[in-house]
């Protein structure tokens, strides 16, 4: 199987999606509303999943507007229905479930939400299949009246021995603990330890205006490419250890080949090459970006977190994606590709059916 990938987790009910939901999203969600955008196949209702979209249990009841970019989403990842989650604490839950006239404002809040969020699927033509509410332990129907299928103490979740849980692991995919811990994942070496390379990449930065005055460049190019696929192929081969803070992330790059790496990425030829390499996954370049992107200081660590936010997006990992890119322009606000990469996961684009770059045609 290719490295981006997205692995297949079956589902063969509520239940089961419940527990597909932390692996597809990389985190265990709290206090969230996802939704889950599902694609019509001929051979069955409702097979494949089209896209996860996760958003924060708003305070206060949303405007139209800010439902309206989740439909726009589900709409161009052409899911014609989806399943409605919500996910919340369990004294929130019985709120939620209770009489309305004994509800909290909170509870009144996130269900008047939820009445608005469906009227808006209906009215662009995508089915609600279901509107499930979950906690920790359980999980309830909230479109099923009928006791026998959908008891009022709800259904007890499979924790940690589910099957799409076995699929996911076998498969590779991990589910973090919450968001937190997925941004984890990118916080790398502290500022201070970082620029410990300014030096190194200074010298890089005089290397790269030598061959440009001495007509070198091009050939410099290929060769710093040169460099990029060889340390791509030992990080790939032996994956580099948690990163610790402070203590770099025993990825066995010295500083040397760092500051090249780094400043080879700087350079938009070098990094559109790589980045067509990263797209078609002829180069597996998961391991040596994320070493590149939690160790190099700004500016030069927004090339990796972009490419490995890429990266992440085509395995179907928008979240990631997200995260990376949101990094990648705080080191630089100017990174037009970083922007590029929030408006393909923020307006739902299918990365299983977007073309590969070498497809697009020339301008």
């Amino acid at each position: 199987m290719k490295t981006n990938e997205t692995p297949q987790i079956r589902v063969s009910g509520p239940g089961d999606l419940i527990e597909a939901i932390p692996f597809v999203l990389g985190f265990h969600p709290r206090d969230s509303l996802v939704l889950v955008g599902l694609r019509s196949q001929p051979d069955g209702p409702h097979g494949d999943l089209a896209v996860v979209l996760r958003i924060d249990l708003p305070d206060g009841v949303p405007a139209e507007c800010e439902l309206d970019a989740l439909i726009t989403a589900l709409q161009r990842s052409r899911a014609d229905g989806v399943v409605v989650v919500l996910i919340t604490e369990a004294d929130q839950a019985a709120r939620l479930r209770a009489d309305s006239t004994e509800v909290d404002e909170q509870a009144h809040t996130i269900d008047r939400m939820t009445a608005m969020l469906c009227d808006l699927l209906r009215a662009a033509a995508i089915g609600v299949l279901e509107v499930l509410l979950v906690t920790e332990q359980r999980w309830w129907s909230l479109t099923c009246a009928d006791d026998r299928c959908c008891p009022s103490a709800g259904h007890e979740r499979e924790l940690g021995y589910s099957r799409p849980a076995a699929e996911a692991v076998l498969a590779g995919m991990v589910a973090l603990p919450d968001r937190a811990g997925l941004a984890e994942r990118l916080a790398g070496d502290p500022p201070e330890i970082r620029r410990r390379l300014l030096g190194r990449l200074a010298e890089q930065q005089r290397r790269v205006s030598t061959a440009e005055l001495a007509g070198r460049r091009r050939r410099q190019r290929t060769s710093d490419l040169a460099a990029l696929h060889r340390a791509a192929d030992t990080a790939h081969a032996r994956p580099a250890r948690p990163v610790r803070q402070g203590r770099g992330n025993g990825d066995r790059l010295g500083p040397a080949v760092l500051a090249r790496l780094g400043v080879a990425l700087a350079d938009p030829l070098v990094r559109d090459e790589f980045w067509l390499q990263v797209d078609d996954d002829s180069v597996a370049a998961r391991e040596l970006l994320l070493t590149l992107a939690t160790r190099l200081p700004i500016p030069y660590d927004a090339a990796p977190l972009f490419l490995y936010g890429w990266h992440q997006w085509r395995c179907g990992n928008g979240a990631m994606a997200t995260m990376a890119a949101e990094r990648a322009l705080a080191s630089d606000p100017n990174y037009s590709a970083a922007r590029l990469l929030l408006t393909a996961v923020s307006t739902g684009l299918d990365p299983n059916t977007v073309p590969l770059l070498r497809e697009l045609p020339k301008c």
